[in-house]
């Protein structure tokens, strides 16, 4: 870089050598958040009063485009600024003032960062504790498959007016079997069960002679909508989001909550679904 190898000011001489050049620029970097790039640019820019993008490129043996990209960047932190426009000449700012600048809005970012951390941890503390809890609780809790499973079963032997199933390839191999018997026992009870698949095929070779005769034979019907992309169940006041992991099924895990406005949400998606969906003729 082209640095004066000695600098004065009023009471000494400072000789710089190649060696504090790249210790400045490294604790310009671990500092002020900035990259090795742009430090190199702002201590050539230390050098003399103005420069354009293209003796900076010379300088630094970068591309006038990538030096470019540099400058804004800096401009952005308050290091450099624009002295001329025709032609366009850059300066830095008084060391002292934008160091000083720098730390404060990386002070200012860094106490942002620390609220959403904390805000991030309590979700994700909230989620591990979730995880671990093998009692379904009222409100919002995330259980392990298996053991959603077993509640969506207990669930279905106490519903007594709807069971709404939105059924994905990828959930439906893993949860439909478990249901079968429960959600079939319910059709011949005069509860309205409606299913909502978003593979026609793949649904209806899953069902038995005696599951399409129980269809057939009762109010239920079946429909497909191929823009259905996760699973889901509402049984009367509860509901069950299947989050499933392909070819991981110990990791996946299910979402239930008795809470009125999420249901009422699912209600309206499954509401729009079967509005443009298409109904299954079972032969």
């Amino acid at each position: 870089m082209d640095i004066p190898s000695t600098t004065s000011d009023e009471s000494a001489n400072v000789t710089i050598y190649s060696e504090d050049l790249e210790t400045l620029s490294s604790l310009l970097v671990s500092t002020l958040d900035i990259t090795p790039n742009e430090a190199k640019i702002y201590l050539i820019m230390l050098s003399q009063p103005e420069f354009t993008a293209l003796q900076l490129s010379k300088e630094a043996n970068l591309p006038r485009a990538r030096v470019y990209k540099i400058l804004k960047s800096l401009e952005n932190k308050e290091m450099v600024i624009v002295v001329s426009e025709s032609p366009k000449l850059y300066a830095v700012i008084s060391p002292k003032k934008a160091i000083n600048s720098r730390l404060n809005n990386l002070a200012s970012a860094l106490e942002e960062r620390k609220q959403r951390a904390l805000s991030i941890s309590e979700m994700l503390d909230g989620m591990h504790k979730s995880f671990h809890n093998k009692n379904v609780l009222p409100g919002l809790v995330l259980v392990p498959l298996q053991d959603a499973i077993n509640e969506i079963v207990q669930t279905l032997k106490q519903t007594i007016k709807r069971v709404y199933l939105a059924v994905t390839p990828r959930g439906g191999v893993v949860h439909w079997e478990g249901l079968r018997q429960e959600t079939f026992r319910l059709l011949n009870q005069n509860c309205e069960v409606r299913f909502l698949v978003s593979k026609n095929d793949r649904f209806v070779q899953s069902l038995s002679m005696n599951d399409r005769f129980n269809i057939q034979s009762s109010n239920s019907q079946i429909r497909y909508n191929p823009d259905l992309k996760i699973s889901f169940a509402l049984l009367d006041n509860m509901a069950f989001t299947f989050f499933i992991r392909k070819h991981r099924p110990k990791t996946s895990f299910v979402q239930v909550t008795s809470h009125t406005d999420y249901i009422e949400f699912l209600e309206q998606v499954f509401e729009l679904l079967w509005e443009k969906s298409h109904p299954i003729i079972l032969e």
